[in-house]
């Protein structure tokens, strides 16, 4: 596509227009002890984080995955997210599960001025938190622990693999954990460190799954056919009739305390 076309493209889809179509099919929480977001927080307790009766402020919370497990034990969680999408689906999940203890902000990271007092910050793989100018809203909680999660490799899922090299198109690199780990040296602040592999096997409806590629390749500025792109995922349809969308990745948790005071 042309440079304008794809301008347009990015313009007409905001960060906020983004995330709220991406709600209806993005993960939700689940239960049971063997999930990747149970592993990473069990990893990240192990490194000294604390949510048991704390505080905690989720930055980009998405529908919640993260949320409602450290909800369950925190005292108070602000949830913050742009998308209203979002934030309703976590509001749905958090009353099924009875949780009355999470506070929904709906705002952009830069844009929420009033930070509250708390003692964990907790932030994965967030888009809220992308630039410099990002990550130093972060200190702005002065003393607390602030948990990062993010990737420190990411390729491709194996359904984006084969559009992208149908479309011809170059993705992303995901490092952002690198990133911040070079964020913090400038800054000469000490933190620890984990990183671990793993995989997302995701199982799709069809018209979902369509619906989830033609709104990741629209970020690329390609406007694509719904049918060719059904037409393309038929190698990833399982005797149990969805459509497996497998990633694989390392993910790495960051943990440091910030500053206290000026």
């Amino acid at each position: 596509p042309g440079r304008s076309y794809v301008k347009a493209i990015e313009k007409q889809m905001s960060d906020k227009d983004c995330w709220n179509a991406k709600a209806a099919s993005f993960p939700r929480y689940s239960q049971g002890e063997d999930t990747y977001e149970a592993r990473m927080l069990a990893a990240a307790r192990a490194m000294c984080a604390v949510f048991r009766n704390r505080t905690v402020l989720d930055v980009g919370c998405g529908a919640g995955m993260y949320t409602l497990r450290i909800a369950r034990e925190a005292r108070k969680v602000f949830a913050l997210d742009v998308s209203e999408n979002m934030l309703d689906i976590l509001r749905k999940d958090a009353k099924s599960l009875g949780l009355h203890n999470i506070e929904y902000i709906l705002s952009g990271w830069q844009e929420y001025a009033r930070l509250p007092a708390c003692d964990t910050v907790f932030c994965s793989m967030s888009a809220a938190v992308r630039n410099a100018s990002d990550r130093t809203k972060l200190l702005q909680c002065r003393g607390a622990t602030v948990v990062y999660i993010d990737f420190a490799w990411r390729s491709p899922s194996d359904v984006m693999g084969t559009l992208y090299r149908h479309y011809d198109i170059t993705p992303k690199n995901f490092n952002d954990s690198r990133m911040m780990r070079e964020w913090l040296d400038a800054r000469g602040l000490a933190f620890a460190s984990q990183k671990m592999e793993d995989k997302w096997d995701v199982a799709w409806e069809i018209e979902k799954l369509v619906d989830a590629c033609v709104l990741t390749l629209l970020r690329h500025g390609l406007n694509a056919d719904k049918k060719l792109i059904a037409s393309q995922l038929e190698p990833f349809k399982r005797d149990d009739g969805k459509y497996h969308e497998v990633t694989e990745f390392s993910a790495e948790i960051l943990l440091w305390k910030n500053p206290d005071g000026e």
